[in-house]
């Protein structure tokens, strides 16, 4: 009995620490990381809540192609919107857009854009996470509009 009960504690030692190891490997190498979201998308689609009242979403879609033109938009028509917005004063503005580059074609335009966000003053744009070398140096944003 005393010999069933050593190897029966050896056998559960010996498997916690594959297990842990397991999981330490997978975690490692983000291995989950897609099933992770498939559940956690699956869940929000079970957890509706509805919009709050004075929300309102303004897409980037076939319509607005049709008549802006194609994409991308030069950034004085964001900035025109921003302008829009803070005239009808709004509470805050999310845009999932990221400006990590300058434009080009339109130098001034940036300027334009980066004025508009400013007097807003509520504008929250997206930060693009940049992976910097090796671990140590980590990893760095690049944020929108110097």
């Amino acid at each position: 009995m005393q010999r069933l009960k050593s190897v029966f504690r050896h056998t559960a030692i010996n498997t916690a620490l594959s297990l842990a190891l397991l999981g330490l490997l997978i975690s490692s190498f983000s291995a989950l990381q897609p099933v992770d979201r498939l559940v956690y998308d699956s869940m929000l689609r079970l957890w509706p809540r509805p919009a709050t009242d004075g929300l309102v979403v303004i897409e980037i879609d076939e319509r607005s192609l049709k008549e802006l033109g194609r994409w991308p938009w030069s950034r004085r028509t964001h900035a025109k919107l921003f302008d829009t917005l803070t005239q009808l004063n709004a509470a805050a503005v999310g845009l999932d857009i990221i400006f990590a580059e300058p434009e080009n074609a339109d130098p001034v335009a940036d300027r334009l854009l980066a004025e508009a966000i400013r007097h807003n003053g509520k504008v929250v744009l997206p930060v693009l996470p940049e992976i910097t070398g090796l671990r140590k140096e980590g990893i760095k944003p690049t944020l929108p509009l110097k």
